[in-house]
């Protein structure tokens, strides 16, 4: 009996995966009304594509230094990657934690990247 519980959890996983495989992949194609498919128009820019972004001030709250070959370190490279595409800058507040800063408060740093600017902070 419990091998026959797990051959049906395997079963659900891969039919979970399956589905989940199913709905992100890219056909390639578009259906028109006929049921006929056509190929994408690639000569023609698309009408849907959102307007450019306004330049956006981030700022990143860091429990850790900013070079710490860690998380800290990946999370600033993914917010300089990300003003680098959208435009902006990004504030970066390191080493927010008990241990390094036990006066500093939650909420003093979000105001403090408030007053120099930044839109979103997280």
């Amino acid at each position: 009996m419990r091998r026959l519980g797990r051959r049906w959890s395997w079963g659900a996983l891969f039919a979970v995966l399956f589905l989940i495989a199913a709905a992100c992949g890219d056909s390639g194609s578009t259906e028109t009304t006929t049921g006929a498919t056509q190929a994408p128009s690639t000569d023609a820019p698309t009408t849907d594509a959102p307007p450019p972004a306004e330049p956006v001030t981030i700022g990143m709250i860091l429990v850790g230094p900013e070079n710490d070959r860690g998380w800290s370190q990946a999370h600033a490279e993914g917010g300089e990657y990300v003003v680098n595409q959208l435009g902006g800058e990004v504030i970066i507040i390191d080493k927010v934690n008990p241990a390094e800063r036990p006066e500093t408060t939650f909420a003093a740093v979000v105001a403090d990247l408030s007053d120099q600017g930044a839109e979103i902070s997280f």
